[in-house]
């Protein structure tokens, strides 16, 4: 197989927000693989910013890909989490740009929730089988990480899968959180999901 036979993947993190210089979503993206199972994985840096997000997306799902993982950093979590649900719902006080959405639909006239396309039960078996610490979430909340979710699979064919990875603290907040998980470790975790996800495509 040649490379541009290979399979892609889009995983994506985001830039600096609320005050981080960096991102921990950017920093653990970093440390993934670009080829995974045979994959080629395209990373892409996003910007906090819902107007931004909105206009560069589009492009990126068209491009083929057999999967696609979005990430972001949830500062309450101790540990990394795969996302269950999205809302078609915007509910936040500003992005980095200052826009600010009250109570507005991600798209009017789409289903109000949409469910991630990832084995969600086998990929926390996987991270547990490797002694990683991983959970489940119901729904990715209401900014920007929940938006790009929704996005995804509102534009992707149903045969893609997609979803959203939210990750910890990593040790660059260890000062400023009770708990973190090193970015090496959610890296990995990353990487599994990946596999598994590639794992059963090809059983398809």
């Amino acid at each position: 197989m040649s490379r541009e036979d290979e399979p892609r993947v889009l995983l994506t993190s985001f830039g600096p927000f609320g005050g981080l210089s960096r991102n921990p979503s950017e920093t653990i993206m970093s440390l993934v693989s670009e080829e995974i199972g045979g994959a080629i994985v395209d990373k892409v840096v996003l910007p906090v910013e819902t107007a931004t997000v909105r206009e560069i997306l589009p492009a990126r799902y068209g491009a083929g890909y057999a999967l696609v993982i979005h990430t972001g950093v949830a500062l309450d979590r101790p540990c990394v989490s795969i996302e269950r649900i999205a809302l078609n719902l915007l509910d936040f006080d500003a992005d980095e740009r200052g826009e600010r959405r009250v109570e507005v639909a991600i798209e009017e006239g789409a289903p109000l929730a949409l469910s991630a396309r990832l084995p969600i039960r086998n990929i926390l078996e996987r991270w547990r089988a490797a002694g990683i610490e991983g959970r489940a979430s119901t729904s990715a909340g209401t900014f920007l990480c929940n938006q790009v979710m929704f996005m995804a699979l509102r534009a992707l064919p149903e045969t893609t899968r997609a979803g959203f990875i939210h990750v910890a603290p990593d040790e660059s907040l260890a000062a400023t959180v009770d708990r973190f998980q090193p970015a090496a470790t959610q890296a990995r975790a990353i990487e599994l999901a990946i596999e598994v996800v590639l794992g059963e495509l090809r059983l398809d």
